[in-house]
């Protein structure tokens, strides 16, 4: 009888411990699997952080190449003012009496205004598996605003560049005549947004 005993011991503490095994074996997976996760989605965090900046400078560049386009005009404009001031298609299209500077000039031509539109644009990078893409924004203020939303899986990051206004840097040549510069508009404030956020 005694040996019996000693029998069904073994037998209840090889279960308890088969139990206690399997129970520890299932706690270091599920945590196994909750790292991976979290790694997965800090890896899609950054991925969405970097097509943010991308979509910024995607951005600043669409603004300095929407401005250039209008250098020349606006430098025969700045010097021949009298002859344009006269032309009647001119008055038209300036729509202002004498517009001061390159900036003022830009603004009051249609084709800048389009670049305000909100775009939305998926599966950019070829290199990039998953479904990724970014939310772009212009807001001609006093300085230019700049949005991106960058989304990769199930992770979004929203980058905010405040830039200057492109401009025109008039130098005088040796010889005495003016010599006109583009100059790239630059960044003047770079932050992490939050989705919704915009600059009044």
């Amino acid at each position: 009888m005694k040996n019996l005993n000693t029998k069904g011991y073994a037998t209840l503490l090889t279960i308890i411990t088969i139990g206690l095994l399997g129970i520890v074996i299932l706690g270091l997976l599920n945590l196994h699997s909750l790292n991976q996760r979290r790694i997965q989605s800090n890896e899609s965090s950054i991925k969405a952080y970097y097509l943010g900046e991308s979509g910024i400078a995607v951005l600043k560049n669409e603004v300095d190449i929407g401005f250039e386009k209008y250098f020349e005009e606006y430098v025969r404009y700045s010097t021949s003012k009298k002859e344009l001031e006269t032309s009647e298609t001119a008055e038209k299209k300036l729509n202002i009496e004498n517009p001061q500077n390159f900036k003022n000039y830009v603004m009051m031509q249609d084709g800048i205004r389009n670049l305000e539109e909100i775009r939305i644009e998926e599966d950019i990078f070829g290199f990039y598996e998953n479904q990724h893409g970014w939310r772009l924004e212009i807001d001609f203020e006093e300085e230019i605003i700049l949005y991106a939303t960058g989304h990769y899986k199930e992770a979004q990051k929203r980058m905010v560049a405040i830039i200057s206004y492109p401009d025109v840097l008039s130098v005088s040549g040796v010889d005495g005549t003016d010599e006109y510069r583009f100059i790239a508009s630059e960044i003047l404030v770079y932050y992490q947004g939050y989705e919704g956020e915009h600059i009044d």
